[in-house]
């Protein structure tokens, strides 16, 4: 069986990595996602390692609010969580590209 061969291992990981990632599988995310609220947004900066950096901002000029979270996946639902003061825990949701908070805002990639 080709499966048992080291040739055979790599090709079905490598598969299943890429049927992984065309459903969405928020795992291992990188890049820049940003939600325009109209005069300012959130930005999540993911960093690796399952950490990312979530940041309120207004308009140019004005003083930007950031926390270093941790988030866990499960399917294609993301929840991120700090312990800095005035950090509060977010839940949001990868689907087709981009990631939504289910209720209307959507986070495009930078």
């Amino acid at each position: 069986m080709l499966r048992s061969t080291p040739l055979g291992r790599l090709t079905a990981t490598l598969i299943l990595s890429l049927i992984l990632a065309a459903c969405g599988n928020p795992s291992g995310m990188s890049g820049t996602y940003e939600a325009d609220m109209g005069g300012g947004g959130i930005r999540v900066e993911f960093q690796g390692g399952n950490k990312a950096r979530v940041s309120l901002f207004g308009p140019p000029g004005e003083p930007e609010i950031s926390h270093n979270t941790l988030y866990t996946t499960d399917g294609n639902k993301l929840h991120f969580t700090t312990d800095e003061p005035m950090g509060a825990p977010m839940d949001l949701v990868y689907e087709k590209g981009v990631l939504s908070d289910g209720m209307g805002m959507v986070f495009e990639k930078k």
